[in-house]
């Protein structure tokens, strides 16, 4: 039986949905959250939003995860075979814009809300991938891997500013 990527990424979405409602207080996602057709990097940031996708499925352990062997083409494949698919998990906010009448700057005060915004979700969404990468190994095999890796900054650009994420899966069959 294969592993059903699309219920793994709806369950990632679902996983980092419900870790940032449980915080005290609650800190509020974007309205716009969804999964997304296509390559991480070229998605729009048109607005504030959350987005699940997938960034590739390979053959073998993911590439975070320590050695494994090369599949040997032409040959018969094992039991112990491997296959991996990488899920990026992506958060894009505005960044502050309004500023001073004269030159357009925003206020000091604006950016270090926003910085303080940003750094909190940074933490949260660490954590809620933590969370996301139990709700996906509870469905897998004892040999599987779900790794978590970490969250890196983006932007700012074009009046937005967010961070990515990846969450490598290796198991025997994806589907």
């Amino acid at each position: 039986m294969g592993l059903t990527i699309r219920a793994m990424a709806e369950s990632i979405l679902a996983a980092v949905q419900e870790h940032y409602a449980a915080t005290s207080p609650a800190v509020a996602l974007p309205d716009r959250q969804y999964l997304a057709p296509g390559a991480p990097d070229q998605i729009a940031w048109d607005c504030e939003q959350l987005v699940v996708s997938v960034a590739g499925i390979g053959w073998g352990q993911a590439p975070s995860a320590g050695q494994s062997p090369s599949p040997k083409i032409g040959a018969q494949v094992s039991v112990t075979a491997m296959r991996h698919v990488i899920f990026d998990v992506s958060l894009v906010r505005c960044t502050p814009s309004d500023g001073d009448a004269i030159t357009g700057i925003p206020e000091a005060s604006a950016i270090h809300a926003a910085g303080q915004a940003f750094m909190t979700d940074m933490g949260l969404l660490s954590q809620a991938l933590v969370v996301a990468c139990a709700s996906v190994r509870a469905g897998l095999d004892r040999a599987a891997l779900v790794e978590p890796g970490a969250v890196n900054p983006a932007g700012p650009s074009g009046g937005y500013h967010g961070m990515s994420a990846q969450i490598a899966v290796t198991a025997g069959t994806l589907a």
